[in-house]
């Protein structure tokens, strides 16, 4: 009897402690979810960034005796500040062993984030360590709406700081258990209210009393076979990844020292054609330079010469002169009339070289007067007319020719071949425009030649040109000109034309990319909704399952006891507490 009665008492007092449990979650804090160290209520990351999170959260906690770092992001804070909601959910959740964990809250829709702090843990993260973190390596990517990268930076360097501060020593709380409470009474969260339906306790113990140990026994094995195969799955997953990620590594490394030695060699044989090419060019250069250099010798050597030839034909006049002065002194003194005499010779002998020279042009400019006016004689007449400006003054006074006729047969003889070349032109530019009656853009290189033609005249000849020549040729440039122009403006306006067309191509290219990419993009978070959803029923059907093991566990084991903020997989908390402390920061 008194042992029917023990066993009723604990199967009451389990379903208590179960009813208790489960109506003690505070209003407007979700539970934790089956990965426990991230809860992204707010769908902030990826399955690979979950996936790396929890590989580094799980590792801190395995190599620190328990250590915690739990990652949350919610939509909204329900109206609540964020300590408060932070400080309910550590402790709801139960993270670190003795107090030893750290909560990283983000609520994207209030845009706040805090780093809530256990008991133990501030002797390792203060407040003002946490704020530090938050701003370093949060707050610049939340600004920039990349929760997710902010969050994993902040997580990845409080996880170095945890180890760094601790190491892998073994925490001196790490024995420390709490009491268990059975006889009728549970450790109340602060500002939760707790209500015990007793009816429901009697029906539950009755229920379990004949059928909670077939049951259970079958849920812990289907539920250990699964997690199982679920871990074999991981693993296997987890080993192919870094097998392929060991492959790729590898071919990466082949590749980047392939390039390296082909880049190795070309700089190898760029820089030896470099040496040899400057090589080359020293060569030549010092060629070059002792070239000059012997031709410099040479010209020293043949300066030495002149100068000494120099030297030996100053002696030679200067002795020539004493003679001839010794001479002219003997005459001076036998002859002293001399000087008279030999300057009268000397100025005759100059005037009638003066008067042959004189008579010499005149005959030149006599010959040229005799010829008729022609284009043909105008090099002679200037011939003559150079002949007599190189005359001197004194010799120009023994001159005999008339000048003044030479210059009117030189202009007569322009006249003519100004003439003769406006008949030329004319000729040249009617045969060019002969049959040319309206411009047109195939004529413009033939009436430019025309115009230069005409051009080409100078003033004199123009001026035996009709007028009418010059208006012509103008007139039909401008016309060929004209129909340059509009023949381009057509071109120009056709090639707007398909600009215009290409860039309305290329829009609609783009649009049409935009909607598939949208598309896509919704097919996407339709999938991610659905596996979500598939996900939320999936984990509420194993805590369905774990609440019922748990009762069949208390009733049967006697000796477990209920963490707060169990998540229904293999991850939860230890029971820890939060401190209060930490840093909260608004982006």
């Amino acid at each position: 009897m008194k042992k029917t009665c023990s066993l009723l008492f604990i199967v009451l007092s389990s379903c208590i402690i179960l009813i208790t449990q489960t109506q003690c979650t505070p209003e407007g804090i979700p539970s934790a979810t089956s990965d426990f160290y991230v809860n992204d209520f707010a769908r902030v990351f990826s399955e690979a960034e979950k996936m790396t999170l929890m590989e580094r959260a799980v590792n801190l906690a395995n190599t620190t005796n328990g250590t915690q770092i739990v990652i949350t992001t919610v939509k909204s804070l329900g109206g609540r500040n964020v300590e408060d909601y932070a400080h309910t959910m550590y402790n709801q959740y139960g993270i670190g062993k003795n107090d030893m964990g750290l909560l990283i809250l983000l609520s994207t829709g209030d845009r706040e984030i805090r780093v809530e702090v256990g008991n133990n843990m501030e002797a390792y993260v203060n407040d003002a360590k946490a704020g530090r973190f938050i701003d370093n390596y949060a707050i610049p990517k939340l600004k920039e709406n990349k929760f997710n990268e902010g969050l994993i930076s902040l997580q990845r360097e409080l996880i170095i700081e945890i180890k760094n501060s601790i190491g892998n020593e073994t925490n001196e709380y790490a024995g420390y258990t709490k009491p268990i409470m059975l006889e009728g009474k549970v450790d109340k969260p602060e500002g939760v209210s707790v209500e015990t339906n007793w009816g429901a306790i009697g029906l539950i113990a009755m229920v379990l009393v004949f059928l909670s140990i077939p049951i259970c026994g079958l849920i812990i094995v289907y539920k250990k076979n699964k997690k199982i195969e679920k871990l074999k799955q991981e693993v296997k997953k987890l080993v192919n990844d870094h097998n392929e990620a060991m492959k790729k590594a590898v071919l990466e490394c082949q590749q980047l020292r392939e390039d390296y030695n082909e880049q190795l060699s070309r700089t190898r044989q760029r820089a030896t054609s470099d040496v040899k090419e400057e090589q080359t060019r020293s060569l030549e250069r010092s060629a070059e330079l002792n070239q000059k250099i012997e031709e410099v010798k040479r010209k020293c050597t043949d300066l030495r010469g002149e100068r000494t030839a120099l030297y030996e034909e100053k002696e030679s006049l200067a002795g020539k002169l004493a003679v001839l002065q010794d001479r002219y002194n003997r005459v001076n003194t036998l002859y002293p009339e001399a000087d008279k005499e030999v300057t009268r010779m000397i100025e005759n002998e100059i005037r009638e070289q003066d008067m042959a020279k004189a008579a010499k042009v005149d005959s030149i400019v006599e010959e040229t007067l005799l010829l008729v006016a022609s284009k043909d004689i105008i090099q002679k007449i200037k011939q003559a007319q150079i002949a007599y400006d190189e005359l001197s003054n004194a010799q120009k006074k023994y001159a005999k020719a008339d000048i003044s006729r030479l210059k009117e047969l030189y202009e007569q003889s322009m006249r003519l071949k100004h003439q003769f070349s406006a008949t030329e032109a004319v000729a040249t530019i009617t045969a060019i425009i002969a049959g040319i009656i309206v411009g047109k853009e195939v004529h413009l290189k033939k009436l430019a030649l025309a115009k230069s033609t005409y051009d080409n005249l100078g003033h004199e000849a123009q001026a035996y040109v009709d007028k009418s020549i010059p208006d012509k040729i103008s007139l039909l440039i401008s016309q060929a000109e004209q129909e340059k122009k509009e023949r381009e403006k057509l071109e120009e306006a056709e090639r707007k034309r398909k600009e215009e067309e290409e860039r309305k191509r290329k829009q609609e290219e783009e649009r049409r990319k935009k909607e598939a990419e949208e598309k896509k993009r919704k097919e996407e978070e339709e999938r991610r909704r659905r596996e979500e959803e598939e996900r939320r029923r999936r984990r509420q059907r194993e805590e369905e399952e774990q609440r019922r093991r748990s009762a069949s566990s208390s009733h049967f084991g006697g000796g477990s006891s209920f963490s707060s903020g169990r998540s229904s997989s293999g991850f939860s908390g230890f029971g820890g507490r939060s401190s209060g402390g930490g840093a909260s920061r608004k982006f």
